[in-house]
């Protein structure tokens, strides 16, 4: 004997099993989710779903976890990366840190609460765009960080195939630092 159709919300409570179609009507009265709607978020891991009897269920607390884990959240990222966005107009699912530079786009791979790797990535990003100058000036106006870059650009002999380069590399990180604390600067 089948039992009646669910004429009343007033026995329906958060935990409540509900058929999909049933937990749609409920959750969205506009009917922008359907049944299949639902189907697809479970698919996709986003709604915890039961299966008895070979008939699917939820309840209106898992329609609820869902949404919150489908509300997107609206952030300005701030990072880098030597890659240009392939295509910028097109969204993913998840956030992540992009470096913005004049014009261009660029991906930093690092997900939006890698904040610390994006940074270091959007350091790096800077690092490898500034070009010390190279014309006559007064030497005590040279940055020790500009002699070291072009010493490190004209003397590549010293750490490219070399058994002792990151031993070189690791000396001029360390007077690099040395020459840009406040200790040197006039």
């Amino acid at each position: 004997m089948r039992k009646p159709a669910l004429t009343s919300l007033e026995n329906v409570g958060p935990d409540t099993p509900l058929r999909l179609s049933v937990a749609a009507a409920i959750a969205f009265p506009d009917q922008g989710i359907s049944e299949n709607s639902l189907r697809r978020e479970a698919k996709r891991g986003r709604l915890t779903i039961e299966i008895i009897a070979g008939k699917t269920f939820t309840t209106l607390n898992e329609i609820e976890r869902m949404r919150g884990r489908c509300r997107v959240e609206v952030r300005v990222p701030v990072s880098t990366s030597d890659q240009p966005a392939t295509e910028p107009e097109k969204l993913t699912h998840q956030a992540t840190w992009v470096v913005r530079d004049g014009t261009g786009y660029y991906a930093t791979g690092c997900s939006e609460r890698k904040v610390a790797a994006a940074e270091q990535v959007l350091k790096d990003y800077i690092a490898k765009k500034y070009a010390p100058t190279r014309k006559e000036q007064d030497l005590e106006k040279i940055p020790v960080a500009d002699v070291l870059s072009i010493f490190i650009d004209d003397r590549p002999d010293l750490y490219v195939e070399n058994s002792d380069a990151q031993k070189y590399l690791n000396r001029i990180g360390r007077l690099k630092s040395f020459g840009e604390s406040s200790c040197c600067r006039r």
